[in-house]
């Protein structure tokens, strides 16, 4: 998923990213949460292709 994806539903929470820095990571979540998300914190991800591994956060929307 790529950081400009959004949250599917309020059941299921999408993980957004990845992104390079954590600072970057943050910035998203941030606009995220301004949009009316909850979201979970920026985490690292060491996944199974390279490509994959960066900075995601949980994002769940808000009704």
């Amino acid at each position: 998923m790529t950081g400009a994806a959004g949250a599917a539903d309020a059941t299921e929470p999408a993980w957004i990213g990845p992104y390079p820095t954590l600072a970057q990571c943050e910035t998203s979540e941030a606009g995220f949460q301004a949009a009316g998300h909850l979201t979970g914190g920026c985490v690292y991800r060491d996944l199974a292709h390279s490509w994959q591994d960066g900075y995601y956060f949980h994002a769940w929307p808000v009704d």
